[in-house]
């Protein structure tokens, strides 16, 4: 009588899926870690930056907070509009390098400052002054985030043209 064969497996194959598997399961794990420090990485240069363009913000209100006294002061000394816009171009003008007061063709007063937020960028502001017969005494028309060019900060990139530059403004 023919005696019934018995299919027997081996020890090398399970050893060879349990290293495959083995294998596989390492790799998920390394490529795991790594995406996660890389995430860390962008984590902490996000954050590096936006204390840099808040505290930017803060210098450029500080700013703002000093031109709004400037122009208060020298409208309640001043009768005429002529005589206000050139006080204030006196004044502004005289202040700092960052800072610029000037007319526009159509007679308009502006005024226009820097503050750096880091590596070339820079947070411009660019305000409208009001003439003495309003009670306004400006409007902030450019509030954006720029990118110094080759040749200085004028024509520079503009990379956010909204008011806070898409970031958190507070519990609006």
């Amino acid at each position: 009588m023919k005696e019934k064969q018995r299919f027997h497996i081996g020890i090398g194959i399970p050893s060879i899926l349990m290293i495959f598997v083995v294998l596989c399961l390492t790799t998920f794990g390394v490529l795991s870690f790594s995406s996660a420090s890389a995430d860390y990485r962008l984590t902490e240069k996000n954050i590096a930056y936006m204390k840099a363009y808040y505290n930017a913000d803060a210098n450029a209100q500080e700013f703002l907070s000093g031109i709004d006294s400037i122009l208060y002061q020298i409208k309640a000394t001043q009768q005429a509009d002529i005589d206000y816009y050139t006080k204030i171009l006196e004044t502004i003008n005289s202040m700092d390098s960052d800072v610029t007061a000037f007319l526009t063709d159509n007679g308009e007063m502006r005024i226009s400052y820097w503050v750096p937020v880091e590596n070339e960028k820079y947070l411009n502001v660019v305000l409208s002054v009001f003439p003495l017969n309003q009670e306004k005494r400006y409007n902030i028309e450019e509030y954006c985030l720029t990118q110094k060019d080759k040749e200085g900060l004028e024509g520079g990139i503009i990379i956010e043209e909204t008011v806070g530059a898409g970031l958190w403004q507070g519990g609006k």
